[in-house]
């Protein structure tokens, strides 16, 4: 099964030009499969979820409920983060009649948050099941 996820919560202290960024993942159902980590710096992509023009991108083995990682030396500017659990780790986002069974991400400008400083993000994974 794999789960969609957007960022939930954030913050952020004063901002540097190249600093790491602390995501949390939290909700996973168990610590199987692994999850993938996306920053994206434009609107367009991240609504699309074009990974391929994501700013930064990570893959992490899931640890339990809760998995984190930094991505270090971010450029001072505004990031959206989403993630996916991929818990069979068959590399295909699971749908139920035509909508993923996780979830979907919301809008560039109402996630967004400022990476420098010790800026960091919780995301929190929705199920739809």
């Amino acid at each position: 099964m794999t789960a969609f996820l957007a960022i939930a919560n954030s913050s952020f202290a004063q901002p540097s030009n190249n600093a790491p960024f602390l995501t949390t993942v939290e909700g996973l159902r168990n610590g199987n499969g692994v999850i993938i980590v996306a920053g994206f710096n434009k609107a367009d992509a991240f609504e699309a979820m074009d990974v391929t023009n994501a700013a930064a991108m990570a893959q992490i083995p899931a640890s339990g409920s809760k998995t984190a990682f930094t991505f270090h030396y971010l450029p001072l500017g505004d990031y959206a983060f989403a993630a996916l659990y991929d818990e069979d780790m068959d590399g295909d986002l699971d749908m139920k009649v035509q909508v993923p069974t996780e979830g979907l991400p919301p809008e560039f400008k109402d996630v967004s948050v400022l990476a420098g400083g010790t800026a960091q993000s919780s995301l929190r994974l929705k199920y739809w099941d």
